[in-house]
């Protein structure tokens, strides 16, 4: 049996014992904007363990957004993506189960000269400045 049948198999044996189901599951949204200003465009490559979605490269106030269901079983889905504008650079976890299954659904981030920042959705609605620049 291959990996991704099993892996099928052994979802729907959980679903099956705890009685949830495909929508129970929910799909979370990741969304990046460069929030530079003057100009300044943002190159993003983001990735997960399963998913390599490319290098891209933002203008001002562009952003990219993608939807994934995460693993609730396992509890392990992670996305992080390495950015870079003028010469300054940066990797972090742009969705981290452990971090968010609690914060966000719309997992929104703003990137911005002093660093990336999180919407937390909840439990308080407020921006947070979660990642620094190394410069």
């Amino acid at each position: 049996m291959g990996k991704n049948l099993a892996i099928l198999v052994m979802v729907l044996i959980l679903m099956r014992i705890t009685n949830a189901s495909i929508d129970d599951i929910p799909v979370i949204t990741v969304r990046i904007q460069n929030d530079l200003g003057g100009g300044i465009h943002l190159k993003i490559h983001c990735k997960s363990g399963d998913d390599d979605l490319g290098e891209k490269d933002f203008a001002s106030g562009q952003f990219t957004e993608w939807k994934f269901t995460a693993n609730v079983f396992l509890r392990n889905t992670l996305f992080f993506c390495k950015m870079k504008w003028n010469n300054v650079e940066g990797s972090f976890d742009v969705y981290r189960y452990t971090r968010d299954e609690s914060r966000c659904l719309k997992c929104l981030w703003s990137i911005k000269q002093d660093g990336a920042y999180s919407y937390a959705q909840l439990p308080n609605q407020k921006w947070e400045r979660l990642y620094e620049w190394k410069k």
